[in-house]
């Protein structure tokens, strides 16, 4: 029996040892810029992960509404008038109170958390805040505040692929581009438009176009494309009527929508930024006050409350009037506008889609009235308008346009959808000036540092990558059969270590030269003979310590904060797998930056 307990305990240790370097030459791998294989199959299961949790999030949002509206969860309008008003104020006010004097210390959540870890974090998003985005999303929908779910899926799935990267501890290079699979999969998920899914997150949320992100962020969003149509099918988010065949002599009606549609975008952005100004105010009352306010206009337009994708389907049914489009597109942007001025967590993407549709639909009816011989169909203009406002509000273009493609399926909205997406786009941010309301509450938080291309380069790669594992270290003072023993065969650095003070890194071929130079001396020493190694003549380094998951944009921040031109790269979290320790000097980061790359 006690030789069977110590064979299996020597197996299970084997194993165990064997995992452990199986899993940091995987580490490895993954530090490199170009690592598109272990990169991919990381891209499917945080895609899958990330679907699941979009799922439930789904789910906790629509069971309870679909119990107390009678069968269709975004009925808010067969509520009472008493209640259009009570709910969105109750839910405004209780969340404030639990926010400020349960919470306090609120995280930020939303997509500007999000792009703020990407840019200042290195993509490591924590799982606190992601909780909380889950049961606030939930709460500030069924109380039908003038909401969306895309802004917290987005955090949601980022966070699950980002937390899940640092479970089992991944280079800070790769957890980056996870964080952007998952919030491709959320996309993808909530709209079933898995491209859509991917250009919003090379477009928006790593704000960057890559070959090693694109592969596995594709995947990323068809893995939570499967887990949506396995739940929800493979219909799309809105059901548009078959689109007819639009004219060219309607180019300036899809110009003039652009326009419109660019204006109301840049209302949207305008109120929201005054909003935030706010911010001095107490939490609770402005969030009261945000309540109030979409309260008082359900009571005349219960379409505001909750997501409203149920108006968006009775637009493309031309089943709403001019005047009532036009009232519900303003009424939405405007309660969407105020809410998240006010600093409660809420999703723009869903309100702003709803807000185009109606615009857009009402613009149509306006062209249909004046020329009824060129127009398409009414579902044309609301689809366009859908498109326009989104791109407008989040400066992304290319992601409205290829969510209008996936939407409708229909290859000839291309040239109408481009034309009106680019047009609002361009009056938006050219010339109202205006920035998408997620890089606003950054300015605002005054956590909007952009990176510059020099930083972004830097942190597509792992530190391990760069740095140089031919390395000894030995104490300052050794003997001269030691030093022999070194000069072998010498390493590329050598590390001379001093109790009570820090490390000093030599040259290998420093040492080679400085014992041939002085060679007749250093051979006439005894065997035992005591060498001071600080004492060779040659550039000596300081150094600094770095864990080698960093990124090489992270070495960089160490170098430049420590004042040293090198660090010592180790890794102490593995048990089983020996420590790695290699060397990367400023040098080595610049010789990367400099390098010839295609992406």
């Amino acid at each position: 029996m006690i030789f069977i307990y110590f064979v299996s305990d020597l197996i299970a240790k084997t194993i165990r040892l064997k995992m452990a370097v199986v899993a940091k030459n995987f580490r490895h791998r993954l530090a490199d810029e170009n690592a598109l294989l272990p990169l991919a199959l990381m891209g499917i299961i945080t895609g899958l992960l990330s679907g699941l949790v979009i799922q439930a999030f789904r789910f906790l949002i629509e069971w309870p509404s679909w119990i107390w509206n009678n069968g269709n969860h975004e009925a808010f309008e067969m509520l009472s008038v008493t209640s259009r008003l009570a709910l969105p104020l109750y839910g405004a006010l209780t969340l404030g109170l639990f926010l400020q004097f349960i919470i306090k210390n609120v995280p930020s959540m939303g997509l500007p958390h999000v792009v703020q870890r990407l840019n200042n974090n290195h993509g490591r998003l924590s799982l606190r805040p992601a909780i909380m985005q889950f049961l606030i999303g939930i709460w500030c929908l069924l109380t039908g505040q003038s909401s969306g779910r895309e802004g917290p899926a987005i955090h949601l799935g980022a966070a699950v692929s980002s937390y899940s990267g640092q479970v089992w501890r991944l280079p800070s290079n790769s957890i980056r581009v996870l964080a952007g699979c998952g919030a491709a999969a959320a996309i993808a998920a909530s709209f079933n438009t898995p491209i859509a899914g991917v250009i919003f997150a090379m477009e928006v949320v790593l704000l960057e176009y890559t070959l090693a992100g694109f592969i596995p962020i594709m995947l990323a969003a068809s893995a939570g494309t499967v887990i949506s149509r396995l739940v929800y099918g493979d219909a799309p988010a809105f059901a548009p009527q078959i689109m007819q065949q639009h004219s060219l002599l309607e180019v300036p009606a899809f110009i003039i929508l652009g326009l419109g549609i660019g204006l109301a975008a840049a209302l949207f952005c305008f109120i929201q930024s005054q909003g935030l100004r706010l911010h001095k105010i107490p939490l609770w009352l402005r969030f009261t006050l945000a309540g109030l306010f979409t309260g008082a206009v359900a009571l005349y337009l219960p379409e505001v409350m909750g997501i409203g994708y149920d108006t968006v389907d009775l637009a493309l049914q031309a089943q709403m009037g001019l005047y009532l489009l036009l009232a519900i597109g303003i009424a939405k942007l405007l309660t969407a506008a105020v809410s998240s001025g006010m600093g409660m967590p809420i999703g723009v993407i869903g309100p702003s889609l709803v807000s185009g549709a109606c615009l857009g639909g009402a613009l149509g009816i306006g062209i249909n009235f004046i020329a009824p011989d060129t127009i398409a169909n009414d579902s044309l203009y609301v689809m366009i308008g859908m498109g326009a406002m989104m791109g407008a509000v989040m400066n992304a273009p290319l992601a409205a346009l290829t969510a209008l493609l996936e939407l409708t399926n229909t290859p000839d909205i291309i040239l109408p959808g481009m034309i009106a997406i680019v047009v609002a786009t361009l009056t938006n941010t050219q010339i109202f000036k205006q920035k998408p309301p997620h890089l606003a509450a950054l300015h605002s938080s005054g956590k909007s540092k952009q990176l510059s291309v020099f930083e972004q380069a830097l942190q597509r790669v792992g530190i391990s990558s760069l740095s140089n594992s031919h390395v000894i270290s030995c104490m300052r003072t050794i003997e001269k059969q030691q030093l022999q023993k070194i000069l072998l065969n010498p390493p590329r650095w050598l590390v001379v270590e001093t109790l009570g003070q820090p490390s000093v890194l030599l040259a290998g071929h420093q040492l080679i030269q400085a014992f041939n130079d002085d060679n007749e001396g250093f051979h006439s020493l005894s065997d035992d003979s005591s060498i001071d190694m600080l004492a060779t003549p040659g550039e000596q380094l300081k150094l600094a310590n770095l864990d080698n998951r960093s990124s090489a944009l992270e070495a960089w921040q160490i170098m430049e904060q420590e004042n040293v031109d090198a660090l010592l790269i180790s890794s102490t979290f593995d048990a089983y797998a020996p420590a790695i320790i290699s060397i990367v000097t400023r040098q080595d980061i610049e010789n990367f930056y400099h390098k010839p790359r295609t992406f």
